[in-house]
């Protein structure tokens, strides 16, 4: 992920940057397109990252979501190792 800002609004954004080669290596356009589906199907969920948009130049896909400034679930698991109930219970309500 890179960071970026969004010129209108001078809002932090996250861009997520993938090479054309390696998604039809691996076929992964349908699964690009499920999941950029499925971030349209949540997105009003108040603990879901926002997708922004997507874009593409020549060589590579772009997609835009939303800056998470304390960085990813998963990355603060990796730095807690574990959540107490507490901590989970509030991440799945």
């Amino acid at each position: 992920m890179h960071l970026g800002k969004e010129w209108a609004t001078s809002n932090l954004v996250a861009i997520g940057k993938m090479s054309k080669s390696f998604i039809e290596e691996y076929g992964l356009a349908e699964e690009l397109e499920r999941e950029k589906e499925i971030f349209r199907i949540v997105e009003e969920h108040p603990l879901m990252i926002k997708f922004l948009g997507s874009f593409e130049d020549r060589d590579n896909i772009y997609q835009v979501f939303e800056y998470a400034k304390n960085g990813t679930l998963k990355e603060l698991l990796k730095t807690r190792h574990h959540f107490d109930v507490d901590t989970a219970r509030a991440f799945i309500a």
